[in-house]
């Protein structure tokens, strides 16, 4: 499945005290982690305010059960050169 701006959320802005600039960030897809956070994956991350460093929850929706891992952007300077570093995997239960 291809990039869907429509699931590319924005939780909060400014989190952690208001005062570091982050977003937290949720991307629900049927692709797998490996495939989002393909540099470029998110063609309009920058667009959409994606900045280094904001922790973002990718879920994948087709796994069964649904698979979310925490990531957090490693670079995003320009459209469409954003890329992820996984942190960690959210269990299910």
């Amino acid at each position: 499945m291809a990039y869907d701006q429509n699931n590319l959320f924005r939780v909060t802005g400014a989190f952690a005290g208001g005062t570091n600039g982050k977003s937290l960030w949720f991307y629900s897809s049927t692709d797998d982690f490996a495939t989002v956070k393909a540099s470029g994956y998110i063609s309009n991350a920058y667009d959409m305010g994606v900045r280094a460093g904001d922790p973002i929850f990718v879920i994948d929706t087709d796994a069964s059960p649904p698979t979310v891992t925490l990531a957090a952007i490693a670079t995003c300077t320009s459209a469409p050169a954003c890329t992820m570093a996984q942190t960690g995997v959210v269990p299910s239960t």
